[in-house]
């Protein structure tokens, strides 16, 4: 129908007196006609159906004819009141709705909660469809409210049925009538989520973080917005947990996320770093994975190549600091532990010497200084102490296994740069502290002086490495997690 025949239509029904002859011709004649006119034209801005539609009933049933008729859903919920279910029939019939499509459900049109329950309720049963709209027109303002909520919550599209009212008539202007999506409210309040997720970001608690973007995701109309935070935060956790798949997985898609939006948004400036960024750490952790599986089978090749063992030691570092800033000083205490025994055992395999069956006739240590000479300058320089308790021996021979302070006396008995003018009994103390701690082998707290020198003892020896390979300093730094999410 044109707007011409509506009009004609529409001046007829004006000329009406009586106000029951005027209602009768509204619904016999006025809005027969300005279906065959609006919904033809909404249809073209709202090309495609819905799958499921809930819908609340006031006491005007056409914004909920035309909806339904519009957006053509395969499912639809009928919320009303005590005393709109009266209208349900000719809803159901105008629509053109079949019993199998329609659930409908009696609620309260002033407790919200009951709204909300009803909602969810049928979302479950629909098995949670994506393609969903909820459109509050016909309610009361309770209940707008209250399906306003919980379609934000279950995140569906808000529809609205708009038209210019006339005061006089008690009616829509007929043909005013149009199908509107509303703005998502969760894009205004997703800013103060956001500033939580970032918040538990700069706290380090990555798991946390994660939840609240990947909520924003799903429920604001900016979901590239979000996503790859939210994939950051999930391979961040599992770089902590030492998932080394999972978190390559993760951060490879977050990147991908990452620089599909940033072909969008130009002005993205302090994001547009990331990229670049999460490419270095991927690689560190491909290399990480390679490491470890090495480290499992092969330790001696994975110890002489930087790319594996660099990341190992990159990794317990950064991973150290943080469980530090967390306030897990056990956890802490045990990273900054491996990754001191790991800086002598990579040391020594540069003498070609396995801490598990070390080979004090190889040719690379040979080359050096012989098994006699080294057992001379072991013993001579006082390096040969027996541990406290135990009755001394004379030492006839070198270490048959190497332990962490024995890695450290040959290192030292070898003028190796890393230990060649380390103190060995701070080391033995501070190692000896560790070990009586409760956190290893005994009952003793680790206060918080014990901690810190500890972490001293191991940042000072990670110093002193770094110098000895200067070229390799990217590797430590790709560990180091992004600081912030804009």
């Amino acid at each position: 129908m044109d707007r011409t025949a509506l009009d004609q239509v529409i001046e007829q029904w004006q000329s009406l007196n009586n106000s029951e002859e005027r209602s009768q011709f509204y619904d016999n004649h006025v809005f027969p006609a300005l279906k065959e006119y609006v919904i033809p034209r909404e249809q073209q801005k709202h090309p495609q159906a819905y799958d499921c539609l809930i819908l609340s009933v006031g006491l005007s049933p056409e914004p909920i004819i035309l909806s339904v008729l519009t957006f053509r859903p395969t499912q639809v919920c009928l919320l009303y009141t005590a005393e709109s279910k009266k209208l349900l029939d000719r809803i159901i019939d105008e629509a053109n709705l079949k019993a199998s499509q329609i659930e409908m459900a009696e609620i309260s049109e002033t407790r919200l909660q009951n709204i909300y329950q009803k909602i969810r309720e049928v979302y479950e049963k629909w098995e949670r469809p994506t393609r969903i709209a909820v459109d509050p027109t016909g309610g009361t303002k309770a209940m707008v409210a209250g399906c306003t909520l919980a379609g934000n919550l279950i995140g569906a599209d808000l529809v609205y049925v708009s038209s210019d009212y006339n005061t006089i008539l008690r009616k829509p202007n007929p043909g005013s009538e149009s199908l509107i999506l509303l703005d998502n409210p969760y894009d205004v309040f997703g800013d103060l989520e956001f500033t939580k997720a970032q918040a538990l970001f700069r706290q380090l608690d990555y798991s946390s973080s994660k939840i609240i973007l990947e909520n924003l995701e799903h429920k604001t109309s900016t979901p590239d917005r979000y996503k790859p935070l939210a994939l950051l935060c999930s391979a961040y956790a599992h770089w902590d947990d030492l998932k080394i798949k999972d978190s390559v997985t993760d951060l490879r898609l977050s990147k991908d996320c990452l620089q599909r939006y940033l072909r969008l948004k130009t002005d993205s400036t302090i994001l547009s770093s990331y990229p670049t960024i999460l490419e270095q750490q991927i690689q560190t952790l491909e290399n990480l994975d390679l490491s470890l599986n090495e480290l499992g089978e092969n330790k001696t090749v994975a110890l002489s190549k930087p790319n594996l063992y660099l990341p190992l030691m990159g990794t317990l570092r950064a991973c150290a600091i943080r469980q530090e800033k967390r306030g897990k000083r056990d956890v802490a205490t045990l990273l900054w532990y491996r990754l001191l025994e790991l800086l002598s055992q990579q040391r020594l395999s540069t003498y070609g010497l396995d801490t598990k069956c070390p080979d004090y006739n190889n040719s690379q240590l040979q080359n050096k200084i012989s098994s006699d000479s080294l057992l001379e300058k072991y013993i001579t320089c006082g390096l040969s102490t027996s541990k406290k308790g135990v009755k001394p021996e004379n030492m006839t021979e070198l270490p048959n296994i190497i332990d962490l302070i024995n890695g450290y006396k040959l290192l030292k008995a070898l003028d190796d740069p890393l230990a060649i003018d380390q103190d060995l009994n701070r080391i033995t103390n501070q190692v000896n502290i560790r070990n009586n701690s409760i956190f290893a082998h005994g009952f003793k707290p680790l206060n918080d002086n014990s901690f810190m020198s500890f972490k001293t003892l191991v940042e000072s020896l990670v110093d002193i490495f770094k110098t000895i390979q200067p070229e390799n300093q990217a590797y430590w730094n790709d560990c180091i997690f992004v600081e912030e999410i804009v």
